[in-house]
């Protein structure tokens, strides 16, 4: 799976962020694809924020980016 084409600033917490969001989509019965793909654009937001706490994103906030850029295609 691509990766979203962002600018990061600081990937601190990254990978905690990938791993949170995979894990609640594991909960909330969502398929591997769809996994990948949210936990992905979750870490992409959390990338071009300094900090690993404050670059946390709220579920709406990776729902509209999801919305915006779609999920990303398939290598």
């Amino acid at each position: 799976m691509k990766a979203f084409p962002v600018k990061a600033v600081d990937s601190t917490a990254a990978g905690d962020v990938f791993h949170g969001a995979f894990g609640w989509t594991v909960l909330s019965g969502q398929t591997w694809e769809e996994g990948l793909a949210f936990a992905s654009a979750a870490a992409a937001l959390s990338v071009q924020k300094i900090g690993g706490r404050p670059s946390i994103p709220r579920l709406p906030e990776v729902l509209a980016f999801i919305g915006t850029y779609g999920y990303p295609q398939a290598l």
